[in-house]
């Protein structure tokens, strides 16, 4: 599994982030020890990918990708920042995890094709399921504080699972 560190790294930072997210709103003990839990595997996750995997190659498929990279992170990052202002204005934060899981999860596609990462899509297809069910809770009434842990924590999961199943490729590869 040549040329995973970097995808590895970045899985297991974002991963971390939603999971402290999807813990923040969750009560004491409970909700402080899912934090730290969380933030310890995605720590051991990242250290594990940086150890453990390699970066051959990465180099020459981000400078084949650079554009499309570029451009679909540039969108992700517009689809966020506007689901978060338009559910401000309209008093809607419950809305906005399931949407950003939705957002983050259709910005994997492209990036499947462009780094040649067929894992990319079932990761994206997982955030992005995250995201349905984070919305269907928005659309019964729950509050953003049941929308926030309930699609934050699968999507930590999602990402921490794909940091794993690249670890485990790694493992059962035979040495070069």
């Amino acid at each position: 599994m040549d040329g995973t560190r970097a995808e590895a790294v970045v899985f297991g930072g974002f991963g971390t982030l939603w999971w402290i997210a999807g813990s923040g709103p969750l009560a004491a003990p409970w909700g402080t020890a899912l934090l730290v839990t969380g933030a310890l595997v995605g720590a051991a996750l990242v250290t594990a990918a940086v150890l453990r995997l390699n970066s051959i190659g990465e180099q020459e498929r981000m400078h084949r990708a650079r554009h499309v990279y570029r451009y679909v992170n540039l969108a992700q990052a517009t689809g966020i920042a506007g689901t978060i202002a338009l559910a401000t204005v309209l008093d809607a934060q419950q809305w906005i995890p399931g949407l950003i899981a939705i957002v983050v999860g259709a910005h994997f596609p492209p990036l499947a094709r462009a780094f040649a990462a067929r894992g990319m899509l079932v990761t994206g297809a997982l955030c992005a399921a995250a995201g349905v069910v984070g919305c269907a809770l928005a659309l019964s009434g729950a509050t953003l504080d049941t929308t926030l842990p309930a699609t934050a924590l699968p999507v930590a999961a999602v990402l921490w699972g794909t940091v794993a199943g690249l670890l485990a490729a790694r493992m059962r590869a035979p040495e070069a």
